[in-house]
């Protein structure tokens, strides 16, 4: 562990101008003559070094793994390499303050929790989560067979859909608008919005209570249900007959729901959670009427729990955001979030090629990787990001695998 530490200090600490072969004065003389500006006195680097000594104290603060090998080559020599790895992710960090002091140096206090049995209610910013929600298409939501009451699934999903977007738009940690859907890629690239890249999804999905899989269960217990159901199918129409159609009733229903939040990044499901929705049985009428009564406010009860338990589940997550245009000059990008998720000029961005900054301030290359960027201009749903801290990105990479971690 010691080896290992004593590696990682060596990636952390600055080596300055000044050196047993030349005096700092000789250097301190070129530069004056020269004009060129002293890496070491730009405040921007100078907080950027901080906050990497910062990620690697909370890195080795953490539970980390060290893994070491070792071989002899064909001529006797013992070579020895050591890996450091944690798997306690980083769920919140933030510059709380930066410290630059004449004899002390440079400190930055950073938030952070990386434990998950620790708070993060300090790692809190005023920044809201942008997501798209969409019902998620199926044979099951169409037709009369998959009707309840006078309305198909899918409306009632639309119903739905229309509820959670208004509930998540109350909520100070949410920003939701329906997402849309392209006949193709061509398409969305004709009449598609900035709103399309947002960094979540939150997927709907309905279905009848009591249908299940035939691959699921047994072949004679599907015989069975068939059987039951196709009973009670007869049952209901002959009733239905015998009473006459305008005195006869929508039979009550129960409605199975899951509510999945996506990274579109990834396409990974953060956050999921389902339940049941019952639909009253009501009279038939010559025209389709309302939602009914009970089921909305059945719908508004979940609706409220839900955000709820959403807002909490990504209290801890940081803020990230991908870049969407990495074609500007030599120092600049556009990340997927604007002024609707509450960015403003003058915000910091730390960027990483991986989401998990602990991992990557444990190797060489991620450290000596990060960036730092400043916002330098902000629309509603993007923002451009002047980088002032770091070495230059590689313009010949995918530069969209690059992360951005408000801080």
């Amino acid at each position: 562990m010691l080896l290992a530490t004593n590696k990682i200090g060596s990636l952390i600490t600055p080596h300055f101008f000044g050196s047993r072969v030349m005096p700092q004065w000789v250097i301190c003389v070129v530069l004056l003559l020269f004009g060129i500006p002293s890496v070491a006195q730009d405040p921007a680097e100078i907080k950027l070094r901080t906050v990497k000594q910062a990620l690697v104290d909370l890195a080795l603060g953490a539970e980390v793994q060290v893994d070491s090998m070792a071989y002899m080559d064909n001529t006797g020599k013992l070579h020895e390499s050591s890996v450091l790895s944690t798997s306690a992710g980083i769920r919140g960090v933030r510059v709380m303050s930066y410290l630059e002091e004449a004899k002390r140096g440079s400190k930055a206090t950073m938030k952070a929790t990386v434990m998950p049995d620790r708070s993060c209610r300090e790692a809190k910013i005023n920044l809201r989560r942008q997501v798209l929600v969409n019902i998620v298409d199926s044979d099951r939501l169409h037709g009369q067979a998959n009707q309840v009451g006078d309305h198909s699934l899918l409306e009632v999903a639309r119903f739905i859909e229309k509820h959670l977007i208004n509930r998540l738009s109350l909520s100070k940690n949410w920003s939701a608008s329906s997402q849309v859907s392209y006949a193709s890629s061509y398409d969305q690239y004709l009449s598609g919005t900035s709103i399309d890249g947002v960094p979540y999804r939150l997927d709907i999905k309905l279905n009848h209570a009591e249908t299940t899989n035939m691959f699921d269960i047994s072949y004679s217990r599907w015989v069975k249900q068939s059987v039951a159901r196709s009973a009670r199918f007869l049952k209901s129409t002959a009733a239905q007959v015998s009473r006459g159609s305008e005195k006869a009733s929508w039979p009550a229903a129960d409605i199975t729901y899951e509510f999945a939040l996506v990274d579109r990044s990834t396409n990974l499901s953060l956050w999921k959670t389902g339940g049941k929705l019952h639909y009253p049985a009501i009279s038939r009428g010559y025209s389709k009427g309302k939602i009914p009564l009970s089921l909305e406010a059945d719908t508004s009860i979940i609706m409220a729990d839900f955000v709820q338990g959403l807002s909490e589940s990504l209290a801890c997550k940081p803020h990230q955001f991908q870049i969407r245009d990495g074609r500007l000059n030599e120092n600049k990008l556009v990340i997927n979030a604007g002024r609707v998720a509450g960015i403003t000029v003058g915000d910091q961005f730390l960027i990483s090629t991986h989401p998990d900054l602990l991992k990557q301030a444990l190797t060489d290359k991620g450290l000596s990787s990060l960036t730092l960027a400043k916002v330098e201009s902000v629309n509603i749903h993007s923002a451009v990001l002047q980088q002032v801290a770091g070495p230059e990105w590689n313009r010949k990479s995918d530069l969209s695998t690059l992360v951005a971690t408000y801080f």
